[in-house]
């Protein structure tokens, strides 16, 4: 049962780092910054890009939320700060997840209809 903690926790700690150490960082940087493109294969090459950068987002999202459950089922490793941190996170992910889906939907709506992808 103890090893059975330790593990956990390991995980836990190690998920963390990884998924925090650029990710977000490297997404809030692609959400904020557009730079003009004109071409429209470039358009549906960016709006392909942005639905990957969304996709990904909701995966850290969803791997986080997966995270606070058994945070939240496992009274040994319950620690509300921690909890309440992955809940901002989480929130800020699919935040960051819908702004990239908009990009994606206006960099869409410059390619031309009928455009083969």
């Amino acid at each position: 049962m103890n090893r059975y903690r330790m593990f956990i926790g390991a995980l836990l700690a190690w998920t963390s780092l990884a998924a925090c150490a650029g990710t977000l960082q490297d997404s809030a940087k692609a959400v904020s910054s557009v730079q003009p493109i004109s071409p429209p294969r470039e358009f549906a090459d960016a709006a392909f890009r942005w639905r990957q950068e969304a996709r990904e987002l909701r995966r850290l999202a969803d791997r986080h939320d997966a995270e606070i459950r058994v945070l939240s089922q496992s009274r040994a490793l319950l620690d509300q700060k921690l909890v309440e941190r992955r809940r901002v996170l989480v929130q800020q992910l699919r935040a960051a997840a819908e702004q990239a889906e908009q990009r994606a939907e206006e960099a869409q709506e410059q390619v031309p209809h009928g455009m083969v992808q």
